[in-house]
Formats: structure tokens, sequence, C-alpha cells
């Protein structure tokens, strides 16, 4: 597999990793930078370790080699914070914290510090301590020096929205925009666009900014028009509903909202329903008129 090395070196290069990061532990530095230039051929299972240290898969790095860049996958991860935070579990996220820690070669230094910065900001979330502004600035920096956001830089964004302030949102939310559809062609990339787009008008809602809310969903649905992202499109409408909450519109929020979970219960999983309801009901508590 001579030909994979320069796409490797790709990958490598665009997520600022030095070659002792993304191959300490597989291959030693001297053959890598052999194989990157195509010189040397690579075994199966040395391939594989390379891909796993570097949180890509096969088909990534083979669309790197037909010319399309592309980013890290640290979906799971994220994934799991956000499970241990819907349900409140603060062991979980401590536990989780300490398996980072002792992460050693297994995880690039860059890929381990943006984790550790998002699990120590959750933690403090929910012990009701202020967060740490001079970390949230190593994140903030990071995305705006990347010049196109792929699925590691798309997750970060959508997974680091509740430590961000209005402004930072704003402006990060743009970037997205601007950098991270290059892509979309990955299911996994245009799944971490709407996760981005949602997570950016939902803190929009949150925080009182209808109108920066309202711009963000209808930017995801003309996005989402073409393709037949069914479950995607419906969370928006759904959002959409809540945004006519927020500006007294509540016999129309409230029929697009009922629509939405009604086509939910049709797609979804309990669990995710049960998110529904209950951003559902945390919206009629702040914004439905007092009788």
């Amino acid at each position: 597999m001579y030909y994979l090395g320069p796409a490797f070196r790709k990958i490598r290069h665009a997520k600022n990793l030095t070659l002792k990061e993304a191959t300490e532990g597989v291959v030693s530095a001297n053959f890598a930078s052999r194989w990157e230039r195509g010189l040397s051929k690579i075994t199966t299972a040395n391939l594989t370790g390379l891909l796993e240290k570097t949180a890509t898969t096969y088909e990534e790095l083979m669309l790197i080699h037909h010319h399309h860049d592309i980013s890290l996958l640290n979906q799971h991860f994220f994934e799991k914070v956000d499970e241990y935070v819907n349900v409140k579990n603060l062991d979980g996220l401590y536990s989780l914290m300490e398996q980072e820690e002792q992460r050693t070669n297994t995880i690039s230094t860059l890929l381990k510090k943006h984790r550790l910065i998002i699990l120590k900001q959750r933690i403090n979330q929910m012990n009701k301590l202020p967060f740490e502004n001079n970390k949230i600035k190593i994140i903030i920096d990071y995305l705006q020096k990347i010049d196109l956001w792929g699925i590691y830089e798309l997750s970060l964004y959508a997974n680091s929205i509740f430590m961000l302030s209005a402004s930072s949102v704003t402006k990060l939310s743009t970037l997205a925009q601007q950098k991270g559809t290059h892509y979309q062609e990955l299911s996994n990339v245009t799944e971490e666009i709407c996760n981005a787009s949602a997570n950016t008008a939902i803190y929009f809602l949150d925080n009182n900014m209808p109108n920066n809310a309202i711009s963000t969903i209808h930017i995801a649905q003309e996005f989402l028009e073409k393709k037949n992202l069914f479950y995607e499109k419906n969370r928006f409408s759904f959002l959409e509903g809540i945004y006519l909450l927020e500006i007294n519109k509540y016999e129309y929020g409230l029929k697009k909202i009922a629509n939405a979970i009604h086509r939910l219960n049709e797609m979804a999983t309990p669990e995710t329903i049960s998110l529904y309801h209950a951003y559902l009901e945390k919206a009629l508590i702040k914004n439905f008129p007092k009788r």
C-alpha cells in the first residue's frame, strides 16, 4: 500500500499532528516518513493501527486519496459525554475524565487536550461552577485557524457551544456555515453540520436571541432542502415551532411542534422522543402565557 501514504500525510498536516503524535506506538517515525512519501509498503495491521490512532476511517483515507480533504472522526466520545450530561451522571463524567487523563500514546495530544477541556467544563457546569475562559479560548483559537472544517471540527464546535459566549457562538456558527459544507457527500459530515446547526439554534433560543435562532434554522432548512433526510428536516421544523412560541405565535408554534412530534414517533427511538418532550416542556414553561 505505497499509494495511501501521501493521503495519510494530508490528514496529519490538516490536523496539525506531528509524525511522532500520529505514529508513535504503531510504526517508527523513519518508516512512517518513507511511507508518507510513497517509498515503503505498509502492512494492513499497521495501517489499521495508524487509522485508529488518528481517529480516521478507511473511507475517509480513501476519499483523501481521491483528492478529498477530510477531518478526524471523534464522534463516539462526544456522544458519550452527551449521554452522561442528559441523564445528569456526574460520576460518569468524572470516570470518563480519568480515562482520558490516563491515555498515553493511543490519542493525539491535540485531541486529548480538547476532550479534557470539554469534560472539565461540563463538570463545572453540573457543579454550578464558572467556566474556565482560558481553556475555552484554546478551542476557539483552534476552530478559527482551521481552513476547512470536517467531522472533527463540526463535532468540536457543536459540543462546545454550551460554554461559549453569545458573541463566540455567532462568530463560530458563521465559520461552520462557511467552512463546514465542503465534504457533505459524506453522511457523517452532513450529520455533524445538522448537529452544529441544531445546537446553535437551541443556544440562541435559550438565550433569548430568536432572530439569530430563526436565521440558523432557515440556513439549515435550505441546506437540507434537496436531501432525503427526513429526520433532520423534522428536527428543524420542531425548532421552528419553538421559535414561534418565543415570538408569541402560540397557535402556529404548537401546531408545528405537534406535527413534528407526530412524525418523530415514526422515526426515532423513545430516548430521542423523550428529549424532544423535555425541551418542549422547558419551552412551554418559559413562553406560554399565564392564565
